[in-house]
């Protein structure tokens, strides 16, 4: 391991270009063997390329070639000459003499397959090193980086590169503890396995020096049917405290034992923009699981579909705050749809801590057997600050909260957004179940068409004080209290809000409460039917005033039609 850069002081060697002419691996004249001894002689940055009779395979004798100056290596094209380890030995082994130095190596245009080694089946490396338009594929790491692995201060880059096939314990297809920045463009990493550990595709790590401005960037990379053990089947990411950015990739059909199966995000920020991830399955956080202290993740206009959490919680997304109250999560402009949960969380799971920004977002036929459909928030002991603006919950189901459901004690807020058909299969609240000690705060939120098999049609409220203002209730329907809505609470008040038109089948058509203070100010509370008693409003924990602007009519129940105070 490097501990610093230094410039190489000595008179250098002007650099050279030298051919390889031949297949052969014996190290005579001609052959890559010889090459990369030759160019190892001088510091000079010299050029290897491949004359036309050295098109094919090289069968490597049972060692790797070992390069200790800075090299570029350039291949005719991945098909054109191949590198075969022939599973006995690695296939480059980089690093340069002088320990104290960072160089760089640049290899493009070969494909490496069948290296065997204890780390690196095909590239170890501890320096800078650039791929290019290369393939990686079918090779064997006993250790880590079943294809590449690169502990360095320096840079790596890989462009239109595939790593496939690969095969270790930790980073299936590539092992990257980079400090100087990564960066992945236009590439696929597909088929590898991390066999016993994390990252399938990938294990990508910063835990390497002291440069904290590295710029470390995945981009318009496919990165599809890997696997781990344990956790990241496609990414696994731990760059300690520092960011990583994967932007407009597709992250599809990986699967993890345990948690991400796209993406596994620990201890830095995330940004995840565009793109999609899709189809991956892991124990919880099907599609991402993120947990860290005190940072910002944000996934932004990226779609998020058909994702499963086969034991646990977050179908599509799972965010684990570390009991750290500045931790951040923001979803903005995204897709989530079709993802599942086998307990909470069918589109989103978010627990122990932080805040969760949802803005601008669509959750749509999610699915959670046990809370939460589109979102779950919290726990009964977890404080997680809900956040939801200018956001469409649609057609989610869960047993209880078939839209959204938040359960712990940060407060709650939900401004502008829609929820509609979402259904509560076999607990209460078809659109939301919001239970906190904190206030729960709903602004110029649509409530329409959701179901609950209990209480609480479109929504329903334990916590301290409620305020609803310009909200609409329409055509929810509960089995029991609170067609449009059923709210536990000290201090209720609604404002400015239409409530018309929902079903319960005990009390409360348009809505059932149980506060011992509450006041409905212009509002409209019409058309609504209870099959037991008070079609409009229900309040069975104290006294409800409505102002004069408040218009009660038109309500259907067996006993008092519009309100039994």
């Amino acid at each position: 391991m490097k501990t610093s850069t230094v410039e190489y002081l000595e008179k250098r060697i002007a650099p050279a270009t030298i051919f390889v002419t031949n297949l052969l691996d014996d190290g005579s004249a001609g052959s890559l063997r010889k090459a990369i001894a030759d160019a190892n002689l001088t510091p000079a940055p010299d050029v290897i390329m491949f004359k036309p009779t050295a098109y094919g395979t090289i069968v490597l004798g049972g060692t790797d070639l070992d390069i200790t100056t800075p090299l570029t290596i350039k291949g005719p094209g991945a098909g054109k000459v191949i590198i075969n380890g022939n599973n006995v030995s690695g296939i480059f082994n980089i690093a340069y003499t002088d320990p104290l130095i960072t160089t760089a190596t640049t290899i493009s245009g070969l494909a490496l397959v069948n290296g065997n080694a204890s780390d690196g089946g095909a590239i170890k490396s501890f320096e800078s090193l650039t791929l290019v338009n290369s393939i990686i594929s079918g090779n064997t790491a006993s250790n880590d980086g079943g294809g590449i692995y690169v502990k360095t201060d320096g840079k790596f880059t890989m462009t239109a590169t595939t790593v496939t096939g690969n095969t270790a314990t930790d980073g299936g297809g590539l092992y990257l503890e980079v400090a100087g920045g990564i960066s992945i463009t236009n590439s696929t990493i597909s088929g590898n396995t991390a066999t016993s550990n994390k990252g399938g595709g990938a294990y990508i790590s910063t835990n390497t020096g002291n440069n904290l401005t590295a710029k470390n960037v995945i981009t318009n990379t496919t990165i599809v049917g890997n696997s781990a053990t344990a956790s990241g089947g496609g990414l696994y990411l731990a760059p300690d405290g520092r960011d990583i950015s994967v932007i407009n990739s597709t992250i599809t059909g990986n699967t993890a034992g345990i948690n991400g199966g796209g993406i596994s995000m620990a201890s830095g920020g995330l940004l995840l923009k565009g793109g999609i991830l899709s189809g991956n399955t892991a124990d919880s956080g099907g599609g991402i699981f993120v947990r860290f202290p005190g940072k910002t993740s944000t996934i932004t206009g990226t779609k998020i579909l058909n994702n499963t959490a086969t034991v646990s919680n977050g179908g599509g997304i799972q965010f684990d705050g570390s009991g750290s109250a500045t931790a951040t999560f923001n979803v903005l402009k995204s897709t989530i749809a079709g993802n599942r949960a086998i307990t909470d969380g069918g589109g989103i799971s978010a627990n122990n801590g932080g805040t969760l920004n949802l803005t601008g977002d669509t959750l749509f036929a999610n699915e959670a057997a046990h809370f939460g459909g589109g979102v779950f928030s919290g726990s009964a002991a977890s404080t997680v600050i809900l956040k939801v603006t200018a956001s469409t919950f649609t057609e989610n189901t869960a047993g209880g909260g078939g839209g959204i459901f938040a359960g712990g004690e940060g407060a709650v807020t939900i401004a502008k957004s829609k929820l509609i058909a979402n259904h509560a299969t076999n607990n209460v609240a078809g659109g939301a179940y919001l239970r906190s000690k904190s206030p729960i705060t709903i602004t110029s939120t649509l409530f329409s068409k959701n179901s609950a098999a209990g209480a609480g049609g479109g929504l329903y409220v334990v916590t301290s004080n409620t305020t609803l203002t310009g909200c609409t209730f329409t055509d929810n329907v509960s089995l029991f209290f609170g067609g449009g809505a059923r709210i536990f609470s000290t201090n209720v008040a609604i404002t400015k809000t239409l409530i018309r038109g929902n079903i319960a089948g005990a009390n409360g058509g348009g809505i059932a409460i149980n506060a011992p203070t509450t006041t409905i100010s212009k509002s409209i509370i019409t058309g609504n039917i209870a099959k037991d008693s008070s079609g409009g409003v229900s309040n069975q924990g104290g006294s409800t005033t409505l102002d004069a602007a408040t218009k009660l009519f038109g309500n259907i129940a067996p006993v008092n039609p519009d309100k039994d105070f």
